[in-house]
């Protein structure tokens, strides 16, 4: 896992070489153990392990911080090129199968110097062009430089776990893995994107597309490339989860078990693959179904190995003892973060600055002490991120379940009764209808928040989400999946592990499985009141009956609400009481006052809202008003 970092420029030939190296540095963190930079310079110094004191004459700049994770000799050092000089590459990510990739290269006459994933990418691009994105199973954002054709090729994995941010003006165009580092080159760009900010407020939500809270600087989408080069920039897609793409030898006529036994090879081939690295390895087990599974199937292949978990005094929001459980029958060693209300806005000061936006969700306290905690200890990560979104994990689903269930035209009414009886006796009130846009109250209620001459698209949701799936239930997951719920959480996932320096890897979101679970029927996903019914099936007898049983987990839990009406009241006032809040003009702030009134005294529950109004508070200190 490493940090990258890119100058181009269109029409001047020349490369201020301490700029970039300005990018590389604000981005360290990614990638300690080493550095370096690639120019294409007409006297053929095209490798430095620091750039030059003077400027450079090149139109291409590339630099790299590496994060030693596979080959930690010299031989895998990067920019990296292949046999002739003419192809340079910078990456951030991991391919799973690039020792098969290999091979098959090999068998195709080509060299290799090293046993890093990176030289496989390089002769992958090679010998197959953009279609060697296809063959990759990983995640990976990383830049490609052609001399053939003097074109940069760019491209970032199918889920978008790894980052890729760019600006282009008619000068240059500029990328990196964080948004800073572009700001450190462009200070000038740190311009809000009001409109992106105002739906935040209004509903959590982002990246979700190609916009970020910087209005010129734009993330490369999910399962898409582009080439840059002097005529231009263009991006194409080279992968998208739809009906047609799902492969139906999954979804034809087997048997219950059958399917069980797929879904589990999947799933353990997956943890299987995430396991290779040459430096230290743990995981982060919550307790959860989804961090219990992947530790349990690693055990079958590692001993003796790190556990980490965020522990809490107030037992309401205290999982450990789930993740405890785990631990001790796979015999793996136990270490716990312990957050607290003390640290919690130090915390909120450094993880704005590390996410370079703000953050709608405040689990990622937890995320990042338990990412401290192993910062210690390991180099690499598994998670569970992704299995809600693949296997129906979200309580919220239920009603789109029972939506779906209503349009199986192989249910009959008396079947239907009974799912719907089941899912609210374990479940309470649920509405067993279609899908609905949201009522014009909700929709305003989200909207008042917002000052009266601020304009926010509040219609894509509230207007209902259409997907490209027959089935309604992989409809709104998919929704979850690529725009709701889960691009945000990687962005957070990303941000924290890499400022700790360590590389998280997510299981669930090897796309041979993803593929595999949206082919599945609905009720595979969710079967009665039971939610990730196959995940469940699966892991019979291997995961401990209390831990495959639960349906009360939390997801990241924090006493915040408590805190805010208690300890950090005044900390939070002194945001809200404050100047710059009240004239940046975002917020109505009347209306904060008296959610936030309302909250401390105990009448609602406003914590989320305060939490995204405070986020997007330091995001304008840290990276506007500086």
């Amino acid at each position: 896992m490493c940090g990258i970092a890119g100058i181009y420029n269109v029409n001047e030939n020349w490369i201020d070489a301490h700029r970039l190296k300005k990018m590389c540095d604000i981005q360290k963190y990614r990638g300690p153990d080493d550095e370096g930079y690639y120019f294409n310079t007409d006297n053929g110094n095209r490798f430095f392990e620091r750039p030059p004191e003077s400027g450079v004459k090149a139109s291409i700049g590339l630099g790299h911080r590496r994060l030693s994770i596979i080959d930690l000799t010299r031989a895998g050092r990067q920019p990296m090129s292949n046999e002739s000089g003419s192809i340079w590459l910078i990456y951030n990510g991991e391919l799973y199968n690039y020792r098969e990739i290999k091979n098959d290269l090999s068998s195709l006459g080509h060299k290799f110097q090293s046993s890093a994933d990176s030289e496989v990418i390089i002769h992958a691009y090679e010998e197959w062009g953009s279609d060697c994105l296809r063959r990759f199973n990983g995640m990976w954002a990383f830049a490609i430089w052609d001399e053939r054709y003097e074109e940069l090729f760019l491209a970032r994995d199918r889920f978008g776990i790894k980052p890729f941010y760019y600006f282009v003006d008619d000068k240059e165009f500029i990328f990196a893995s964080e948004i800073k580092a572009i700001l450190s080159a462009r200070p000038d760009e740190n311009i809000p994107n009001i409109p992106y900010a105002a739906r935040f407020i209004a509903y959590g939500i982002m990246d979700d597309k190609d916009e970020t809270f910087f209005r010129n600087i734009k993330a490369l989408p999910p399962g898409h490339f582009m080439t840059v080069s002097k005529n231009g920039v263009k991006i194409e897609k080279y992968w998208e989860l739809s009906q047609d793409s799902l492969p139906n030898m999954y979804a034809g006529e087997h048997s219950l078990n059958d399917l069980d036994e797929q879904f589990l090879y999947l799933l353990e081939d997956s943890v299987k693959v995430r396991l290779m690295s040459d430096a230290p390895l743990g995981f982060s087990l919550s307790g959860g179904l989804d961090s219990s599974s992947i530790t349990m199937l690693a055990s079958k292949y590692l001993s003796d190995f790190p556990t980490f978990t965020a522990a809490f005094d107030d037992k309401s929001c205290d999982e450990s003892r789930y993740a405890s459980e785990v631990a001790q029958k796979c015999k793996a060693q136990q270490y716990f973060a312990r957050p607290g209300s003390s640290e919690f806005m130090d915390f909120l000061l450094k993880m704005v600055w590390h996410l370079d936006e703000p953050c709608a969700a405040y689990g990622t306290f937890p995320q990042w002490n338990v990412m401290r905690e192993a910062s210690g200890h390991v180099k690499v990560l598994l998670d569970g991120q992704g299995g809600d979104e693949i296997l129906g994990g979200y309580h919220h689903f239920f009603p789109h379940y029972l939506t779906a269930s209503l349009e199986d035209q192989n249910l009959d009414q008396t079947a239907f009764n009974k799912r719907l009886k089941s899912v609210k006796d374990m479940h309470g009130r649920l509405a067993a209808k279609p899908y609905e846009a949201e009522s014009d109250e909700k929709v305003k209620y989200r909207s008042d928040i917002l000052a009266g001459d601020i304009k926010a698209d509040l219609t894509f949701r509230s207007n209902g989400f259409k997907g490209p799936f027959a089935n309604h239930l992989d409809n709104v997951m998919f929704f979850s999946l690529t725009r709701d719920v889960l691009p945000g959480l990687l962005h957070y996932q990303d941000r924290i592990s890499m400022a700790f320096s360590i590389e998280s890897r997510v299981p669930f979101l090897d796309y041979r499985l993803v593929e595999f679970c949206y082919a599945l029927p609905y009720s595979e996903k969710i079967s009665g009141p039971v939610t990730k019914s196959i995940l469940r099936d699966s892991m019979k007898g291997i995961l401990p009956e209390k831990i495959r049983a639960r349906k009360d987990k939390q997801g990241y839990p924090v006493p915040l609400g408590k805190w805010i009406r208690c300890e950090l009241q005044d900390a939070v006032k002194g945001y809200f009481d404050s100047d710059r809040f009240r004239n940046r003009g975002i917020l109505n702030t009347d209306i904060v006052n008296q959610r936030l009134d309302e909250h401390i005294k105990g009448e609602q529950d406003h914590t989320w809202e305060i939490w995204r109004w405070l986020t997007l508070e330091v995001w304008f200190r840290e990276f506007v008003d500086c």
